[in-house]
């Protein structure tokens, strides 16, 4: 039996009362949840007396497995209890279910009362789009037809030049929507009614409304973040001249203003912040630190008002009445719309004998209530069915959802289980606050009542210094905007493992997201050869993925890195099923049996190797009937090589002939050959039989005859990825077979269906050529993650907006209504009223909620792990405008430099300059020529960054600077086919890479010899390398003093690699230009505060070449101290290089 922890335990044994588990990331809920469900069995009681929701059927088959496996464990301690193989043989029957397979099931068993067919279906996303867009479509052709006032209202709001679609778009999503609400036209009403009410507010004054009252707090907000930012200039203001102090006394003395006059009514604060005008702060010629400190918090003030200003008080109260008046005609107008293709497409489903996902959960809410809108007869027998109802993540339902969970449990018999920071759903109308509110309205465990909400905090998943990085983020991110994120939902460290623990990475990219990418790649190949999991075993590229919020616009982009890399990849976002060039063609095949006059279609299947006319003879086609359609030209060709009468299927157009007998125009037309003459006959044969076929067809059935007869599926083998090409293939028919399956039937309606989810931007997956079973590097959303756990994650793209612009003509909340963006006919343009821009402060709040809940799911899929990338933009740390920006933040109010590592990376690949050095080394040789180019300046700065390693560093003896060097550099080495020889350079690597990967603790005992060998099977040295060991003098190092502080240190870094940008002035260039240096220190270790620098070296010396010795490597040694002192924040004290060759350590001056 597991060891449940105390509240754990909690959970699981509690009686008599609903639980409302509050469960974090890692905290093993479902564990506890089926636990707790087995206990009931062990009691007595019968699976068959639980209804137990999931969201997905994936997740209800997991928990249906899990139950299956702990009553077979029970088994083995109880054989001879009857009741538990009782139960063994109920499972596949019970109650574990989606809430839709439940509603379904009670609509099923009660048909008659809904007046519903014995033979339902539940219709997939795609059928019930196309029904849902002809009952749109059919509603607006009549609704223009009657010139109804209100929809034509509607009309003038969302069309334009292309039309209605964007009304149509807009009316569709606003229903699917309101009906994640449990009464849609009721709700419609109280907006309508809530608008007149504000209407009618708005004669006296705008504050009295609730929307108003919501910009009086968004204003007192920002002017309090005014306040917040002059208290950070007082600190400076002694610094400033007596005029600069005056500027920031009269920025003061407006604040203040504005703040005495925030209490009043709309129009009186109006005008205070209009009012707002203070002189500019002018800065010194050669302005102070301070200056530019002052200044900038100035301008952020300035910012506040100006923004206040232009966007939130910009509007009369005339303006603002006829904004309310507008939006009551507008709702009106709406809800009626909504209401009557509500009617239209409910009676269409009806007829065809199909449901949707909405439908089930409606019907449902109609079977369990009366008219009254309480308990039914009927939801008062299916809730005495039973003992306990069991609902997985919570945090996901919608209020329909919830109303139909509240209505069939008890007071005492609920177990929810959820995480509000792991709600990611709000898109599919998900409202996590359903969940919260649960949360604060329950008390704690220890309290008595009907109910008792549990916190389970302790994870079990990932590794400490992720756990205290992610707290640490939250903890500073979180209020009461965006959400709790108190003692109960901090992260608990569970597991209390012994193997070595890894710090999280967070990596500023210098470059783009090709050079991010690369970063990955190179980190995982490291991952590789060094890294094992928790129980020793290495590291396989499954335990690897990739988290992205967004695949669909960069996977591709990480894909290709991986693969440069030889590394395996899994992506669902590989690309556009549609854009694939084998489904391009078949579905151009299709689209000219169904319409032959389409001409780009034809055009792409005529050019194919299915017919093979090249580019000539196309063109011949065309011109021989320049006027006509593709289709009719290729008519034309045919009927010019039989030379005989037109064809009755096949007759050409009036124009056709009109060419034909003109003979100017028939001189110039081009030379059909009988060759092509006859290709083209031979084609409209094929087509005339595939046009026969299909009439008897269904859709599937002819597109695997199509593969068959063309050898379309044939051709993918000779393609260099065939079977991605024939999985894509097979991925066509299959979509058709389930097509067919639809309301909808033949090729015709299989092909709009392809065109509209084309339209929509909604693409279908690729097949990829590896599966996510494979072993292969997942490359995934943030969404899809959600539920899985990782040896290693790779974060990335952090340095994204968190927000969006907001390109959508309306806004829709629940406890507001519906509002559509201000139109402006006679100026062309459109903006947001006062109305919709308060409501979307609401939403902007909500939607960086979920932002930052992603976030947080992203950063607890790793259990050993994480890295977090960013490339680099605005260095602004008072920014929170991406991800990236939010750690930012927090690494700087935070000292988290025990648990993160941060970096900065900078492409290294340059493997085409190492190629043409090869070819001809002797220009390098000329040290001179070599100098002048390494000191050569770049005359445009600003487009490029310079990359330099600290092995290129030399001290300037005259100056506190470096300077790049050439004067120990030497021509490039021949390759090691040329030369076989080992070199001091392979020894000093196998040296170095034992020092970097040995387990120093079993050096020291069981010896050099030893750990060399294990790290031979770890494959972290080569056999060669192990060959070039020198194990005496290896020893001498174990044995030495220096490696007996080392060992007594508090923290010992190992080849710590690191980038960093400086201003060339550092290494004796003119200033404005940066470099970035490059590096990897062997070792540095702290003690009691101080941090000590080891550079191991391998060089032949003797005592008598020390100071030379010591000089060489000055220059290099200072650098790293300087990084050190940049990544930790500490001072280095001391510098060693240990000599191998001497056996001892060497003390630097630094």
């Amino acid at each position: 039996m597991p060891n449940w922890t105390e509240l754990q335990n909690a959970a699981i044994t509690d009686k008599n009362r609903s639980l409302v588990v509050s469960a974090g990331a890692g905290s093993g809920k479902t564990s506890v949840l089926t636990e707790r469900i087995l206990q009931k069995l062990l009691s007595g009681s019968d699976i068959d007396e639980f209804l137990v929701v999931t969201f997905t059927n994936a997740a209800a088959a997991d928990l249906k497995t899990k139950l299956y496996k702990n009553i077979n464990e029970a088994l083995l301690k109880q054989p001879d209890s009857r009741h538990l193989y009782n139960q063994l043989f109920k499972i596949d029957s019970a109650f574990v279910s989606t809430i839709h397979a439940f509603c379904f099931d009670l609509i099923r068993q009660n048909f008659q009362s809904l007046n519903l067919s014995p033979k339902l279906r539940i219709t997939d996303q795609a059928e019930s789009d196309m029904l849902l867009t002809r009952c749109i479509n059919d509603l607006f052709d009549t609704k223009y037809s009657s010139k109804d006032s209100g929809f034509l209202m509607l009309v003038k709001q969302l069309t334009d030049q292309k039309g209605d679609k964007k009304l149509i778009d807009a009316a569709i999503n606003i229903y699917k929507k309101v009906r994640s609400y449990p009464y849609p036209q009721k709700w419609f009403q109280n907006c309508i009614e809530q608008l007149k009410y504000e209407l009618e507010k708005t004669k006296n004054d705008f504050f009295a409304t609730s929307f108003g009252d919501k910009l009086k707090e968004y204003t007192v907000e920002r002017i309090a973040s005014a306040f917040a930012l002059l208290d950070d200039i007082e600190i400076y203001k002694s610094s400033l001249t007596d005029k600069q102090a005056d500027v920031i006394n009269a920025v003061y003395n407006s604040l203040v203003g504005i703040k005495s006059v925030s209490a009043y009514g709309y129009t009186e604060l109006r005008n205070a912040i209009s009012d707002y005008n203070v002189p500019s702060f002018r800065k010194s010629k050669t302005p102070t630190n301070e200056e530019i400190i002052v200044s900038e918090l100035k301008s952020q003030i300035t910012d506040i008002i100006k923004t206040l200003r232009d966007e939130y008080f910009c509007d009369s109260m005339k303006d603002i009445y006829a904004d309310i008046a507008v939006a009551v005609r507008i709702t009106e107008a709406l809800s009626k719309l909504i209401s009557e293709l509500d009617e239209s497409y409910f009676e269409i489903k009806r007829e065809r004998g199909v449901l949707d996902f909405s439908d089930l959960e409606h019907l449902s809410l109609q079977l369990l209530t009366d008219e009254n809108g309480n308990r039914s007869i009927l939801c008062e027998k299916v809730s005495e069915q039973f003992a306990e109802i069991y609902i997985d993540e919570y945090q996901d339902t919608n209020p329909l959802q919830d109303m139909i969970f509240s209505l069939i449990a008890k007071d005492n018999n609920k177990f929810i289980v959820g995480d509000v920071k792991q709600s990611l759903y709000r898109f599919r109308n998900a409202e996590p606050e359903i969940f919260n509110d649960y949360i604060d309205d329950t008390p704690d465990f220890n309290m008595p009542g009907k109910k008792a909400r549990v916190f389970l905090s302790d994870n079990f998943r990932c590794d400490k210094p992720i756990i205290d990085f992610t707290n640490a983020v939250f903890s500073t991110l979180y209020n009461k905007t965006y959400g709790s994120y108190s003692e109960n939902e901090k992260l608990i460290y569970g597991k209390h493992i012994t193997a070595e623990v890894l710090p999280v990475t967070v990596t500023t990219i210098a470059g783009d997201s090709d050079t991010e990418a690369e970063y990955f790649a190179k980190e995982i190949v490291n991952i590789k050869k060094t890294m094992l999991k928790e129980n020793s075993e290495p590291i396989k590229y499954s335990d690897i993925a990739i988290l992205l919020r967004t695949p669909k616009n960069n996977a591709d982009t990480f894909i290709k890195a991986l693969q440069k890399y030889n590394i395996p990849t899994y992506s669902e976002q590989n690309g556009s099923f549609l854009d694939a060039p084998e489904i391009l063609l078949a579905v151009s095949l299709l689209k000219v049996v169904d319409n032959p006059r389409n001409d780009i279609a034809l055009t792409a299947l005529l050019r194919s190797p299915v017919f093979a006319f090249n580019e000539t003879e196309l063109a011949k086609i065309r011109l021989s009937a320049f006027d006509a359609t593709m289709f009719d030209s290729v008519v034309n060709c045919a009927r010019r090589y039989k030379a005989q009468p037109k064809s009755k299927r096949y007759r050409c157009y009036h124009m056709i002939r009109n060419v034909r007998t003109n003979k100017k125009i028939k001189k110039s037309l081009p030379t059909i050959s009988r060759e092509l003459g006859k290709k083209a006959d031979d084609f409209l044969k094929t087509l005339k039989t595939w046009q026969t076929k299909n009439e008897g067809y269904p859709s599937h059935k002819f597109i695997w005859y199509i593969y068959r007869t063309t050898g379309l599926y044939s051709l993918a083998s000779a393609e260099l990825n065939g079977e991605a090409v024939k999985k894509n293939l097979l991925l066509l028919y299959e979509h058709s077979r389930v097509f067919e399956q639809t309301s909808f039937r033949g090729l015709s309606s299989f092909i709009s269906y392809l065109d509209e989810i084309y339209d929509k931007d909604k693409p279908l997956p690729e097949a990829p050529a590896l599966s996510e079973n494979n072993n292969c590097v997942r490359i995934m959303s943030i969404h899809k993650s959600k539920g899985l756990e990782f040896e290693v994650c790779f974060l990335a793209n952090t340095d994204k907006k968190i927000l969006q612009a907001d390109k959508s003509p309306y806004v829709i909340r629940r406890d507001t209504g519906v509002l559509f963006k201000k139109r402006f006919i006679r100026n062309l343009y459109i903006r947001n009223s006062l109305l919709t821009k308060i409501m979307l402060l609401s939403e902007n709040k909500d939607n960086m909620a979920e932002s930052l809940r992603a976030l947080y799911v992203a950063f607890t899929r790793a259990r050993r792990k994480l890295y977090v990338t960013g490339i680099e933009k605005d260095k602004d740390e008072n920014k929170r405008d991406s991800y990236l920006d939010c750690i930012r933040y927090t690494l700087k109010k935070r000292d988290l430099s025990d648990i993160v590592e941060e970096m900065v990376y900078a492409s290294t690949d340059e493997s085409d300059f190492t190629e043409r050095a090869v070819v001809n080394t002797s220009v390098f040789n000329n040290e001179n020529e070599l100098e002048k180019r390494l000191n050569f300046k770049y005359p445009y700065p600003a487009a490029t960054v310079a990359k330099l390693a600290v092995s290129e560093l030399e001290q300037d003896e005259t100056e506190n600077s470096f300077r790049i060097s050439a004067k120990h550099t030497s021509a490039l080495s021949q390759p090691i086919f040329i030369s076989q020889k080992t070199s001091s350079t392979d020894i000093g690597t196998a040296m170095h890479t034992f020092i970097q990967f040995a387990n120093f603790e079993n050096a020291e005992t069981a010896g050099t010899s030893n750990e060399a060998e294990i790290l031979l099977k770890k494959e972290m040295l080569t056999s060669e390398q192990v060959e070039m060991l020198n194990h005496t003098k290896l020893t001498a190092f174990f044995e030495s003093d220096l490696y007996y502080e080392i060992k007594s240190a508090n923290k010992v870094w190992r080849e710590k690699r690191f980038s960093i940008m400086e201003d060339s002035l550092l290494f004796g260039q003119s200033s404005g230009e940066k470099i970035m240096v490059q590096g990897v220190i062997d070792m540095f270790f702290e003690t009691d505060d101080r941090i000590t620098i080891v550079d191991f070296k391998t060089d032949r010396i003797t005592e008598n070449a020390i100071p030379d010795f010591i000089k060489r490597h000055t220059a290099q040694l200072k650098y790293y101290c300087l990084a050190i002192e940049k990544m930790t924040l500490k001072k280095v004290t001391r510098a060693i290089l240990y000599s191998f060759e001497l056996g001892r350590a060497v003390l630097v001056d630094i």
